[in-house]
């Protein structure tokens, strides 16, 4: 394109003519416009003779701005359960988002706050929109690290010692939790009449199914824990734990 034309608002006519920008000799070019603007195209001919025809199509392209996408996110690596991530939208020019976590969960929000249920290595991908419709896509890839870092798994019976407490041959005779990064940890359990028969604020001790020093008898007891990981998110959980004599 020999002449560019740029649509002008102080101007009388609209088109204000940008001389030696955008040229090309190609039958058919390709030109990328860098600047918003309305554009009109000049092309001209020349036969073997050196006579030359130029037409001009005035106001026939319009270019509009584009947003640009960009973020950054904290951390970017998390634990499970309770991993979250942190996201900081720095794009402009847009109106409107859309976040791809990786997961096969999304958001329109600004600055969602996500959270992670599976291990894995994740890219996360930020689509803009502007009020014209241009669109702007950043993606980080394996912006965030999962791994499982707390953990609690629980039994659902245990068979106590019956020689007094303390007896038990170590093979599910205690009733204790398996953790894994939990930093501060209560047990208590309750017979059915909600009485509490045993509490403990250590991971490595449980309850042996003794109450004031005798063997409770085979039933179905009641217990409730409080833990927090070390991420900081704090559980509660009650469920069944049967005693087998």
């Amino acid at each position: 394109f020999p002449n560019s034309q740029k649509y002008d608002p102080g101007s009388a006519n609209c088109d204000k003519l940008v001389n030696g920008q955008g040229t090309s000799h190609a039958i058919n070019p390709v030109y990328t416009y860098n600047e918003p603007g309305i554009y009109s195209v000049t092309l001209s001919a020349t036969n073997i003779l050196g006579d030359t025809v130029s037409i001009t199509k005035s106001g026939i392209i319009e270019v509009f701005e584009s947003p640009v996408a960009q973020f950054t996110i904290k951390p970017v690596m998390v634990y499970i359960p309770g991993g979250k991530i942190f996201t900081n939208n720095q794009s402009f020019g847009a109106f409107s988002y859309f976040w791809d976590f990786g997961d096969g969960q999304t958001s329109t929000d600004f600055e969602p706050v996500h959270t992670y249920q599976t291990e894995g290595l994740y890219d996360i991908m930020l689509a803009v929109t502007n009020s014209s419709g241009c669109v702007d896509t950043a993606r980080v890839a394996s912006a965030v690290r999962v791994e499982k870092g707390a953990e609690i798994l629980l039994p659902n019976a245990f068979t106590p010692g019956k020689e007094g407490p303390g007896s038990g041959d170590g093979e599910n005779d205690v009733f204790l939790p398996l953790m894994r990064g939990v930093t501060e940890f209560q047990i208590m359990v309750f017979n059915r009449w909600g009485e509490l028969l045993f509490e403990s604020k250590s991971p490595q001790v449980g309850w042996d199914g003794y109450f004031q020093g005798k063997l409770c008898q085979q039933d179905v007891y009641v217990y409730k824990i409080v833990a927090k990981y070390e991420n900081g998110n704090v559980i509660t959980r009650m469920g069944d734990i049967h005693l087998m004599r």
